[in-house]
């Protein structure tokens, strides 16, 4: 997975996604769980090459692995997946269940943002903006510009598109 990881970082998409196979079918022959994070990250490829099937697959397969599990890095990488390249089946109340069981078992603020992109994403306007408005006021002087942009998105869809604007 090195490899693979070393080829994204120098754009050679491509190379890496193939890389990434290899290493995932490596693993299931020998019966290793594959690290989410490196799932994730096959996802992202999967995205930037527009490989729809591959994307929709593997989102499915993670979501899946995910739906029960009470491992924290499984939890979040579905929960982060779903939220960066969503589509129109994803079960928005199975992610959120799966962003709380990842903040229960580890409350960090990386966990915490994606739990509030899931607000957004599942068109939960004003909790989204009252929970963004929660995260930008943790680091005022350092803020986000993720949790600005899902912030404006919310405003948005929440009527306000003057204070969207200001946002940004």
């Amino acid at each position: 997975m090195d490899l693979a990881n070393c080829l994204a970082a120098t754009q050679q998409y491509q190379q890496a996604a193939d890389s990434f196979d290899v290493a995932f079918q490596e693993a299931l022959t020998f019966v290793e769980p594959v690290d989410p994070q490196q799932q994730y990250r096959r996802i992202l490829l999967a995205a930037q090459l527009q490989q729809q099937d591959a994307l929709n697959s593997q989102l499915a397969s993670l979501l899946k692995e995910a739906a029960s599990s009470s491992e924290f890095s499984l939890c979040y990488h579905a929960a982060l997946a779903a939220v960066t390249v969503p589509n129109a089946n994803t079960d928005w109340k199975m992610v959120q269940s799966m962003a709380d069981r990842a903040i229960k078992l580890q409350d960090a603020p990386n966990t915490q943002n994606v739990r509030a992109f899931i607000l957004v994403r599942s068109q939960q306007y004003p909790l989204a903006v009252k929970t963004l408005n929660e995260r930008l006021q943790l680091s005022p002087t350092e803020p986000n510009p993720t949790i600005r942009t899902f912030l404006a998105i919310a405003t948005h869809h929440n009527g306000d598109t003057v204070a969207a604007r200001v946002i940004l």
